[in-house]
């Protein structure tokens, strides 16, 4: 989804999936991939509570993906 992660992006990712509380799946650099809800917006990262691991940090530069979780998963 993203390399750079502009302002714009981050006010989208911040009123679609942090203030409607919808979960996420987020894809990395890495190949992990993440589920959970967006909690914070920081300049450089995310908080993100995930299903399994709990809360942690996620900077945009490792997302390559983000999209809505699925429902019921």
């Amino acid at each position: 989804m993203m390399n750079e992660m502009t302002d714009e992006m981050k006010e989208k990712l911040s009123k679609y999936y942090m203030n409607t509380s919808r979960e996420v799946h987020i894809t990395t650099t890495s190949k992990r991939f993440y589920n959970g809800k967006i909690i914070s917006l920081e300049p450089d990262f995310i908080i993100l509570i995930d299903r399994v691991i709990g809360e942690m940090p996620l900077f945009f530069k490792e997302i390559v993906g983000i999209e809505p979780a699925r429902e019921g998963k």
